[in-house]
């Protein structure tokens, strides 16, 4: 009985390090084929992935969950840009922009004054 649970515990490390490394494989192939389209900003020891295109009022724009700013750039956003100074930013966590912490991930709105 000690060897099956020692012969088990062992398939199952092993193929969860199979499946990391399977993971990681993948994640490096989706950053070659998809590399930033903006700068790598450094923001509270982590980076932000922003884009500014187009020049006048400053507009901008946040993509929802699980998304990117690869979103706004089929068409939406360089026909904003004819107009507006849209800025893009990947949210913490996603896209490019680094996850830097629980308590940011949540965008906050603050009025102008």
């Amino acid at each position: 009985m000690a060897t099956s649970l020692i012969l088990g515990a062992a398939a199952l490390g092993g193929s969860g390090l199979l499946t990391a490394r399977r993971a990681r494989e993948r994640e490096l192939a989706a950053e070659a084929a998809y590399p930033p389209i903006g700068r790598l900003v450094p923001v509270g020891g982590g980076m932000v992935h922003a884009h500014v295109m187009g020049n006048g009022p400053d507009l901008v724009l946040l993509h929802g969950a699980s998304g990117n700013i690869r979103e706004f750039t089929m068409g939406f956003a360089q026909t904003l840009a004819q107009r507006y100074r849209v800025v893009l930013f990947d949210r913490p966590g996603l896209g490019w922009s680094s996850d830097i912490g629980r308590t940011t991930g949540r965008p906050r709105c603050r009025r102008a004054t």
